[in-house]
């Protein structure tokens, strides 16, 4: 089926087309694939890991709070101390602190 439409409309799934595959089989694909792997988790094993709310409110605060915080004073303490690191590398090094 799939053979004979593409036969007949050639351009239809093509790069900037219609359909635009660029971005939809992009994010059709991942958004799919999560959904397809979290319906397969045990109902209980969720339920289970949604009950250790220190445990998760611990990761948040370390990941989103805590290395940011000392990642800035880190850059802080170097302009301070008259060995700043390049803009490029303090922003990348920023950057990275603030990805969980």
């Amino acid at each position: 089926l799939v053979v004979p439409a593409a036969a007949r409309w050639p351009g239809l799934a093509c790069t900037g087309g219609p359909l635009h595959p660029e971005v939809t089989v992009f994010w059709c694909v991942i958004v799919l694939i999560f959904l397809l792997e979290g319906l397969e988790l045990p109902t209980d094993a969720m339920l289970g890991a949604m009950r250790r709310l220190e445990t998760h409110a611990a990761v948040q605060l370390f990941s989103l709070v805590f290395f940011p915080a000392a990642t800035l004073a880190v850059c802080a303490v170097l302009e301070a101390a008259g060995a700043p690191l390049p803009p490029v590398l303090r922003e990348g090094f920023i950057a990275l602190a603030c990805v969980p």
